[in-house]
């Protein structure tokens, strides 16, 4: 395999506002068999540009930050075909002040992709201070498309569905931290449930590999740290 990257971006930062522009070219080529490339051999250009900014300020005494993203992704690739797709997002964030006894942080994300339209992805998240501890609770919806790989990509031991749905989750978690004579103990519980699932599945010893949406799966986990 033969690859090759180039990057480039551009920051603006003032008092409350940053803007930033980018850009990543990326070049691969693969073959299967190093002496015999004519057997199997991708080759694949892709190249994605984006702009985002932000605007924070404090409102009522809480921090509020805003703003967007619009980017797009194009690939010309002999496996995969010459194609692009546009996406952007809208945000926005009010939080109490990380200094006070309450901490409140409640957040919004809207992604809109042409193939799957629009998604609405909120969050809150809580904690208070009790003495030399914490205790906190949050939940999140993320959301992803499927990529290009996952849609179009084929080889002898994979396949892709271009009728891929795209996949979303749910996250809670809970739990707290005490600080004791120089020591810090923190730990969580938390709960992940996913819907359409994007993953590759085959019967056992039969190939190809094939991308599928696996319909729900349901994560349950214990976080613990101390240092």
């Amino acid at each position: 395999e033969w690859t090759t990257a180039q990057t480039a971006s551009v920051t603006f930062r003032g008092d409350n506002l940053t803007v930033r522009g980018y850009g990543r070219r990326h070049r691969d080529r693969f073959v299967l068999i190093a002496g015999s490339p004519a057997v199997y051999e991708n080759r694949h250009r892709s190249l994605l540009v984006g702009t985002e900014g932000d605007v924070r300020t404090t409102v009522a005494g809480g921090d509020l930050a805003g703003g967007g993203e619009l980017l797009h992704e194009g690939i010309d690739s002999n496996n995969l075909g010459d194609r692009g797709k546009l996406r952007g997002s809208f945000f926005g964030e009010f939080g109490r002040p990380a200094g006070s006894r309450w901490r409140l942080v409640a957040g919004l994300r809207l992604d809109h992709h042409e193939d799957f339209g629009w998604e609405a992805s909120p969050s809150v998240s809580a904690s208070r201070t009790l003495g030399t501890g914490r205790i906190f609770a949050s939940v999140a919806r993320s959301y992803r498309a499927p990529s290009f790989t996952e849609t179009f990509y084929t080889d002898p031991n994979n396949v892709g569905d271009p009728d891929l749905a795209a996949e979303s989750a749910w996250q809670y978690e809970a739990g707290g931290s005490l600080s004791i004579s120089g020591a810090r103990i923190e730990g969580a519980v938390f709960l992940r449930r996913e819907i359409d699932t994007i993953d590759y599945v085959r019967p056992v010893d039969q190939p190809p590999w094939q991308a599928q949406n696996l319909g729900e799966m349901e994560t349950i986990g214990l976080r613990l740290r101390a240092s």
